[in-house]
This record gives structure tokens, C-alpha cells and sequence, in this order.
């Protein structure tokens, strides 16, 4: 083998290293998460200012069950009971009614 050869092939193995330990930090750090944030804020921030829409007043509860009621701050605990108690009256009353 070469002088050449093996200089480049050691180069080669050196960045090969190099990468492999970029990309285990990329990794451990959660970069590509923490990019994937600041782009998809850049988005949001850009469609908000150049086109702007009428935010819904919809409040749509969605996947909740009773492990997350157990998970809920007590002050927000009964409200919740409270919503959802309601939110099954008006659902009865509807089937009822037709």
C-alpha cells in the first residue's frame, strides 16, 4: 500500500469518526428536535403575519381519560368533572329528544 493510500485512508476513517460523534451528540442533545422547533415557529410566525386568519372558539377535548384526570391539578380536577358531566347531560338530552 501506498503512502498516499494510506494517508487518505486514515483521513477517511478520522471524518468517518468525526461524524459518528456529531451525530451521537445530535442525538443525546436532541438537536434535530430542538431545530424542528425553531423552524416550525419561523413558519407560524410567518403565515400569522402575512396571512391571517379568525382563530375558532371551538374548545374540542380529544384521547383524555381517567389516568390524565388523575394526573390533573385539583383546582382544575372538579372543573373538568364538571365539563364533562354537563357535555354527557347535553348528549342524553339530544338522543332523547332526536
Amino acid at each position: 500500500m501506498a503512502v498516499g493510500e494510506r494517508g487518505s485512508r486514515a483521513v477517511m476513517t478520522a471524518a468517518y469518526f468525526v461524524v459518528l460523534v456529531a451525530a451521537a451528540a445530535a442525538a443525546y442533545w436532541r438537536l434535530p428536535a430542538a431545530l424542528d422547533r425553531k423552524v416550525m415557529d419561523a413558519q407560524m410566525r410567518f403565515l400569522r403575519e402575512n396571512f391571517p386568519r379568525p382563530a375558532g372558539n371551538d374548545v374540542v377535548l380529544v384521547g383524555l381519560d381517567e389516568s390524565f384526570l388523575d394526573r390533573l391539578h385539583p383546582t382544575l380536577h372538579h372543573d373538568y368533572r364538571k365539563a364533562l358531566a354537563d357535555r354527557r347531560r347535553e348528549d342524553e338530552y339530544e338522543a332523547r329528544e332526536g
